[in-house]
């Protein structure tokens, strides 16, 4: 920009339907809240005047309870939920209704986590040292 004052014009995309505030709970093993577990979600491809395709992640309170905002109703939520210190995680996808009168309150179970050790070894067999890989587990594993 040259001079003190520059003019701009920003263009908000809509998006099909109303973003909208979900609520829900956490619950560990014997149905015990969670407290400040993080609770990531993601709702599909949607543009919004703050943001793109995602949903702010949030984390529980004292009783397990979250709220998420700014998320596009009408559309399936996939949560990802979970503790700081990794023992215990879940998922879920819930259909969120078009009509923000009909919301449930979400309740997510998390489970223990499972970890394991393994070598990854590039195309000639060598070990592979500073690395770094994600792995995806289906459900119920």
């Amino acid at each position: 920009a040259r001079g003190e004052r520059i003019d701009l014009v920003l263009k908000a995309p809509r998006i099909a339907g109303r973003l909208i505030r979900v609520l829900g709970v956490v619950l560990g093993p014997e149905r015990v809240p969670v407290v400040g577990a993080v609770v990531c979600a993601a709702a599909g491809r949607f543009e919004t005047a703050t943001a793109g395709s995602y949903v702010r992640p949030t984390g529980t309170d004292a009783e397990g309870r979250f709220e998420l905002k700014e998320v596009p109703a009408g559309r399936d939520l996939h949560l990802f939920v979970e503790t700081k210190d990794h023992v215990l995680a879940g998922t879920d996808v819930v259909p969120i209704p078009a009509d923000a009168n009909q919301l449930p309150v979400i309740e997510l179970m998390l489970r223990p986590t499972r970890s394991c050790a393994v070598v990854i070894l590039d195309k000639e067999g060598t070990p592979a040292t500073g690395t770094s890989t994600c792995a995806r587990l289906p459900r119920g594993a």
